[in-house]
């Protein structure tokens, strides 16, 4: 698509049963973040264009260039919506101060599925 200027090695932090959830920082967002990476990819480069957002083991882990987002984690299955939140007042044109999470989630701890098979 050539929309954002990185490369990434595929898998990088294992396979599925090696998942895990680790807090991150994101910038624009008060407070750790769970990320929850789940056969997740690690960026190797990034162009000058491209904004890194966060970070994990001093890899990019959140990314942006213009109105596109890359992640090499699963927000959505973090019970937190504050990176959608910020990704969506971005993208509609809204702006964004920091986001802070009003109340606290439900918990949801986060367990690797066993890997499935042939």
């Amino acid at each position: 698509l050539d929309r954002l200027d990185c490369t990434v090695a595929r898998n990088a932090y294992g396979r599925q049963r090696e998942s895990f959830e680790a807090s991150l920082a994101v910038e624009g967002i008060e407070g750790a973040f769970p990320g929850v990476f789940v056969r997740a990819p690690v960026v190797t480069k990034v162009g000058p264009a491209v904004d890194v957002l966060a970070t994990h083991d001093g890899h990019p882990v959140l990314l942006r260039r213009g109105t596109t987002w890359a992640a090499t984690f699963h927000p959505e299955l973090s019970g937190d919506l504050r990176v959608h939140e910020r990704f969506l007042a971005e993208v509609s044109g809204r702006g964004v101060g920091t986001l802070r999470r009003s109340e606290p989630g439900p918990e949801r701890p986060f367990r690797a599925e066993k890997e499935v098979t042939g």
